[in-house]
C-alpha cells in the first residue's frame, strides 16, 4: 500500500512518466494500488502499457489482430454517489446549463476535485474558464445540480469510491476471463475486441447492478475506421489501407487458406484428438 500522486482529475493514483519508453511485451501484468495505508481506499489496477498511452491512440490497439472498442461506465462515481442515496443519476453529471459542452472536461475535473478534496481546491487557470464564469460559480453550480449528493463534496469520499469501482473492474475482468474473453482495463473502462462488445456490456451492467443496486449508463467509443471523414476514407482505399476484418474475410475464402487448413487438420489427425485438446488446438 502506498500514497501516490493525484491524477488529472485530482484523484489519487500512480505517477507515470510518459517520457519513459514502455515495453509492450513486458508491461502486461496488472497490480492494484491502495492508498492511505488501508485496503479500504483506492485499489485501482495499474501496470498495463495500454494505460500509459493517450486515449486517442487506444482505438488503434488490436487484440489477436482484430480492432477494438472501448466501453466506459458513464459518470461512474457520480452515479455511485446517487446510488448511495437510492437514486438514479438523472442526466450527464458534467454538463451545466449556460456553459458550452466544450468545457465538459473542466466541469468533470472540478467534480472530481470536489469529491476527492477535503480542504482547499486548486483553481484552474483563468484562460481555461468559460467566459463570464468564475471557478466559485462553477463549484456552486455543481452543488446546485447535484444537491442530492452535495453533502459528499469536500469529504474526500472519492478514494473510497475507487475501492468500489476497482472491485467492480476486477469482477468484470474475471467474468470475461471465464467466458474466454480478454478485456484491457483503464480504470472504469474496458478495451475489447470488436464483435464482443455485447457480452462485455452485459457483464458490466450485471456487475454494477449487483454491487450498487442500480442501473448505470455505458458509453462506447467508436472504432477508428468509423470516425474517418469521406475524404480520409477515400484516401484509405487509395492507399490500400483496409479494416482487418476485410483482410480476414478475403484470407479465409482463399485457396491458400483452404490448403493450409487441410494441412493443419491432417497434422492434428496424425497426432490424435487428445493431443489437440491438451494443447488447446481446437480453440484457434
Amino acid at each position: 500500500m502506498t500514497n501516490r500522486a493525484v491524477d488529472e482529475n485530482g484523484a489519487p493514483g500512480e505517477r507515470t512518466n510518459l517520457r519513459t519508453p514502455f515495453n509492450l511485451a513486458i508491461q502486461r501484468k496488472l497490480y492494484r494500488v491502495f492508498n492511505n495505508e488501508t485496503f479500504d481506499n483506492g485499489g485501482r489496477f495499474y501496470g498495463g502499457w495500454w494505460q500509459q498511452i493517450k486515449s486517442r491512440y487506444r482505438k488503434f490497439i488490436t487484440i489477436n489482430w482484430h480492432p477494438v472498442s472501448e466501453i466506459d461506465y458513464s459518470n461512474m462515481q457520480a452515479a455511485m454517489l446517487y446510488a448511495r442515496e437510492d437514486l438514479e443519476l438523472p442526466n450527464d453529471a458534467y454538463l451545466i446549463d449556460g456553459i458550452p459542452n466544450e468545457y465538459r472536461k473542466l466541469i468533470k475535473t472540478t467534480f472530481f476535485k470536489l469529491i476527492n478534496a477535503e480542504g482547499q481546491i486548486r483553481r484552474p487557470r483563468q484562460r481555461e474558464m468559460p467566459e463570464g464564469w468564475t471557478f466559485e460559480q462553477i463549484m456552486e453550480a455543481l452543488r446546485e445540480k447535484h444537491a442530492p449528493i452535495a453533502d459528499y463534496f469536500n469529504t474526500g469520499i472519492g478514494i473510497e469510491l475507487q475501492r468500489i469501482d476497482s472491485d467492480i473492474a476486477e469482477t468484470v475482468m474475471l467474468r470475461m476471463i471465464n467466458e474466454d474473453q480478454l478485456v484491457l482495463p483503464v480504470h472504469d473502462s474496458f478495451i475489447v475486441r470488436t464483435g464482443h462488445e455485447e457480452i462485455l456490456k452485459h457483464t458490466m451492467h450485471e456487475v454494477y447492478a449487483e454491487m450498487m443496486g442500480h442501473e448505470v449508463q455505458l458509453e462506447t467509443d467508436p472504432v477508428w475506421i468509423e470516425e474517418l471523414t469521406d475524404e480520409e476514407d477515400e484516401l484509405r482505399h487509395h492507399l490500400g489501407v483496409r479494416h482487418i476484418s476485410e483482410n480476414f474475410s478475403d484470407l479465409v475464402h482463399s485457396v491458400e487458406y483452404a490448403r493450409y487448413n487441410q494441412r493443419r487438420w491432417d497434422f492434428v489427425g496424425h497426432k490424435g484428438e487428445e493431443w489437440g485438446h491438451t494443447r488447446q488446438w481446437f480453440n484457434g
